[in-house]
């Protein structure tokens, strides 16, 4: 069962991996050999340098509320909180006097309170956990995170094997290196401070979390490979 078993097209919505825009730059370069003929030229030629830029969207995650069942499906983890004010601080969460206990507040004077026990006004959220309210739920995969940029960089040297018959035979020298100005990634993770439970003192603030982006770790990193080609 969805968020809202009376409105199925509230489920409908972006895919977990969506990424509307991406851009991607790419370059090489022969670096020319500090010198024309002789040793050094065999020393100093025929390095090859390599770059790649990407920028793209930052990726998506669900607002639900932990813990609650609003939709009465006997599932604690997929019910999703409604908008109340969609202008309000995208991080705003009002929770109504009905959870006072379970959060161990006392009931606000508004009627609703926030993570920390204050009273707020309802219109001062974009969001609100009301088991009275269950209109205007909440999309699906509605949150995004920042998006990031990377730059990449990759050195590498071939080298003729002179004493084998086949001409293709290379020795390749090769080093890599991700993320080359430690740009961060701030993302949804599972298992990090900020995710999209509104329950979560730390909901929707993914600059608090340190991403992983595809195939690397985010942080910046080099890699050394050699390997023989035939």
């Amino acid at each position: 069962m969805g968020s809202n078993a009376f409105d199925r097209s509230a489920d409908r919505s972006l895919a977990d991996f969506d990424v509307p825009h991406v851009f991607t730059l790419s370059g090489l370069w022969n670096i020319p050999s500090l010198a024309k003929t002789g040793f050094w030229k065999e020393v100093t030629g025929g390095f090859l340098l390599s770059g790649i830029w990407r920028s793209q969207s930052g990726n998506v995650s669900s607002p639900f509320i932990l813990g609650f069942d609003l939709n009465r499906d006997l599932s604690g983890t997929n019910d999703r909180p409604a908008i109340a004010n969609p202008t309000a601080p995208a991080t705003s969460v009002a929770f109504a006097n009905a959870f006072s206990g379970a959060f161990g507040c006392g009931a606000s004077a508004t009627g609703y309170f926030d993570i920390n026990c204050n009273s707020v006004e309802l219109n001062a959220n974009r969001y609100v956990v009301d088991p009275t309210i269950r209109t205007g739920i909440a999309g699906r995969n509605t949150l995004r995170a920042p998006g990031y940029n990377t730059f990449d960089m990759s050195l590498q040297r071939s080298f003729k094997v002179p004493f084998t018959p086949m001409e293709q035979d290379r020795f390749e020298i090769r080093f890599d290196y991700f993320n080359v100005f430690n740009t961060p990634i701030f993302r949804f993770e599972v298992g990090g401070l900020a995710d999209g439970d509104v329950t979560n003192p730390f909901f929707n603030q993914t600059n608090l979390n340190t991403g992983v982006s595809v195939g690397q770790s985010g942080a910046r990193s080099g890699r050394l490979q050699l390997r023989y080609m035939f």
